[in-house]
């Protein structure tokens, strides 16, 4: 719907979609990670490798991705 406002700008409309879904994605899929291992009995492998500062600064990056292509959509 958002392209026939504006079709002359269909690359622009990709970048900001993949940029944004991409980082909204990532976001759920460490918040699932962390729910599942709540929830399980048995310990994770995972846990034993990546510890929580690591993926505490994970979140913070896709956080910024986010926060840069929201960013640039206002700008632009």
């Amino acid at each position: 719907m958002i392209y026939f406002f504006s079709p002359d700008d269909f690359i622009k409309l990709v970048g900001i979609s993949g940029g944004i879904f991409i980082a909204l994605e990532s976001l759920l899929i460490v918040w699932m990670w962390l729910r599942a291992d709540k929830i399980s009995p048995k310990p994770r492998v995972f846990m034993k490798i990546l510890p929580s500062p690591i993926v505490a600064l994970t979140v913070l990056v896709f956080i910024a991705a986010l926060g840069y292509e929201v960013i640039k959509l206002s700008i632009s």
